[in-house]
């Protein structure tokens, strides 16, 4: 999802700059980056990062100001966890921006609605499956991957709304007769798209993805 900066209100936008920042600036300092370089897996990282930005690239244009796309933050943050996932976002949104896909001014709604809340959505999903949940491959499949894919996507719709609303010029009623009406729709795509990923993630690379073991998922069961 790509908002347009420029429509936003001067206080609005710089509310989420200063939330944007102090998250990433946790991100960044949280992030294990020595155990990332250690594991040998920085270049997974590095692709993972022009996947997000190729995958971001192809956005739909839904309405003046606001574009929607396939996004995958929550497979990026159940391989990477959440720390790492919001920087990934972070520069894969960057690039978005640099390759002219939208306004700088941008940057800074579209990664509050569009990185920090799938990614803490994912987060919060994966620590609550952990808690309640039996721990097999297929609840880890079809609830951290599936469910929390689609359920991101409606999150994140309804994070862009508000932002819209609040922060800019369009009024309520508009976003009722275009954006929410039509969020249903995204549940689907973006439930199956981080569910085929994480299933071939798992099935070939299980070392890749920090969120998952084959003793915790797989072994005995």
């Amino acid at each position: 999802m790509q908002l347009a900066g420029v429509s936003f209100d001067p206080m609005m936008w710089w509310l989420s700059a200063l939330l944007d920042g102090a998250v990433l600036a946790l991100a960044l300092w949280r992030a294990p980056w020595q155990g990332l370089v250690r594991s040998g897996l920085f270049n997974v990282f590095a692709g993972a990062i022009v996947a997000a930005w190729l995958t971001w690239s192809m956005s739909t244009p839904a309405e003046a100001g606001f574009a929607w796309h396939l996004s995958g933050m929550v497979s990026l943050t159940l391989i990477f966890g959440w720390s790492l996932a919001v920087v990934a976002g972070a520069l894969a949104q960057l690039a978005v921006h640099a390759a002219g896909l939208n306004d700088w001014a941008g940057w800074v709604p579209t990664f509050l609605a569009a990185v920090l809340v799938p990614a803490g959505l994912a987060q919060g999903l994966l620590l609550l499956a952990r808690r309640w949940l039996p721990r097999h491959y297929v609840v880890y499949v079809f609830f951290n991957a599936f469910l929390a894919g689609g359920l991101s996507a409606l999150f994140v719709a309804l994070a862009a709304v508000l932002l819209l609303g609040f922060g800019t010029a369009v009024s309520w009623e508009h976003l009722d007769n275009t954006y929410l009406r039509y969020t249903p729709l995204m549940f689907f795509p973006e439930a199956m798209f981080n569910g085929l990923v994480m299933v071939v993630l798992v099935g070939y690379k299980p070392d890749w993805v920090r969120s998952f073991s084959d003793s915790d998922y797989l072994d005995g069961k």
